[in-house]
């Protein structure tokens, strides 16, 4: 992998004529506009980007173009095969205290039988609840939501073998509905 450091002044245009498959802007302070050429056409082109920005050209590339508006150091890498710089610039304010815990215990709940019409609670709402997964073991397609959920309004479907894992609201109450009489749900909670 080739890295390159350089100068770029408020609307210059910089061209690094060098053959790889791999480009990525490994640091720069403001949002640059980059074309990528193979064979002098442009193959990729992508305006106001940021540090940690890649692409891998179907074919490669044999030239780089960056334009800055404003005047700027920056630095990439082109590589003929892959690669990865990935870390975190500047700092990180936490506010607060920080929780990190280690799932302790995995509960399942009877299966339910689910119907059509008013949706049925599949889960209570459980605080100390980390983790939900809802399995359809029924051939019918369930609806999951919460209390007012129908199969018009449902964001989220399981078809018959499928299963969510939810890990972004598992605390709160969950309820299903079927769109035919008699489907089968299966719940799994990890604390």
């Amino acid at each position: 992998m080739r890295t390159i450091k350089a100068s770029i002044l408020a609307g210059e245009s910089v061209n690094y004529h060098i053959a790889g498959k791999y480009f990525r802007i490994l640091e720069l302070a403001y949002p640059v506009d980059v074309k990528i050429y193979q064979l002098g056409r442009v193959v990729e082109e992508a305006q106001g980007i940021e540090s940690g920005f890649y692409t891998l050209p179907e074919g490669g590339f044999d030239r780089v173009e960056i334009v800055s508006a404003s005047t700027q150091n920056v630095k990439i890498a082109i590589t003929s095969g892959g690669g990865g710089y990935d870390r975190a610039v500047g700092s990180i304010s936490v506010t607060g205290g920080i929780q990190i815990a280690l799932d302790q215990s995995i509960g399942h709940f009877p299966e339910a039988t689910i119907n059509t019409g008013a949706a049925q609670q599949i889960a209570a709402g459980d605080a100390g609840r980390r983790g939900l997964r809802i399995y359809n073991a029924g051939g019918t397609t369930l609806y999951i939501g919460g209390a007012g959920v129908t199969a018009a309004n449902a964001v989220m479907q399981i078809g018959p073998g499928g299963y969510i894992d939810e890990t972004q609201v598992p605390t709160c109450a969950w309820y299903a509905t079927s769109d035919v009489a008699g489907g089968k749900c299966r719940v799994m909670e990890v604390r």
